[in-house]
């Protein structure tokens, strides 16, 4: 409760990280060596950490990472998950490049606004005060969920600019009575809607958390990442 009502009032940018090692590690030959993390020791003031995590979103504009349960580490018998300051010492975040696009955003609308960056986080005996190591589920979901919802919202993005381009060049082309073209258009018209409707069932008809905040219904939006 105090690390949300510290980003409530400051904006800290925090995102997420599911915890899954990185692919290097995943192909390790001893299965005990392929978890992302591992507990280096713990103190009376917190734990120190080391390991790869793998592919998470926006940690170039991030200021804490939030790393998942699926990271491995157990604490007491519980499944351990951390938030991690990127500009903590022994802490090193790779991204991709930008995509390569030119300079006008209305030239380059989509990449202009929706290139997030994916990138890696490498831990070196970094230190995690107790107040920032929660244990939960070994399982992302609960988080993953608005997660979820905000994919699914770039996703439609990009497909409703992807439909109107198509329907101008249809129309520019004189493919309006091509039958193949309204096939193709029409499967388009369809994955956008159901889309669409996922997110505003997700939204009309709410789940909630036990503390009683309203979240985006995962079984409404299920439909839609199974199209994106």
């Amino acid at each position: 409760m105090a690390y949300r009502e510290l980003i409530a009032g400051t904006g800290r940018f925090l995102t997420f990280c599911g915890g899954a090692a990185t692919i290097g590690f995943r192909m390790r030959e001893d299965p005990r060596e392929r978890a992302a993390l591992k507990l280096v020791r713990e103190t009376d003031a917190g734990v120190v950490i080391s390991g790869r995590l793998g592919m998470h979103t926006s940690p170039a504009y991030a200021e804490d990472v939030y790393v998942g349960s699926l990271n491995g580490v157990e604490i007491g018998g519980h499944r351990a998950s951390f938030v991690v300051p990127v500009g903590a010492p022994g802490v090193t975040t790779i991204c991709r490049k930008i995509a390569a696009r030119g300079p006008s955003r209305f030239a380059a609308p989509l990449s202009s606004r929706f290139d997030e960056l994916d990138g890696q986080m490498w831990l070196d005996n970094v230190f995690v005060p107790w107040e920032r190591v929660f244990f939960a589920e070994a399982t992302p979901e609960p988080i993953a969920t608005w997660l979820l919802w905000h994919h699914l919202y770039g996703w439609l993005a990009k497909a409703e600019f992807a439909l109107g381009l198509a329907l101008a060049l249809s129309d520019a082309m004189g493919l309006k009575e091509h039958e193949p073209t309204v096939e193709y258009l029409v499967d388009l018209v369809v994955e956008v809607q159901t889309v669409r409707s996922c997110l505003i069932a997700a939204e009309r008809d709410p789940a909630f958390t036990v503390a009683g905040y309203c979240v985006a219904n995962h079984t409404h939006l299920m439909p839609g990442a199974s199209r994106s």
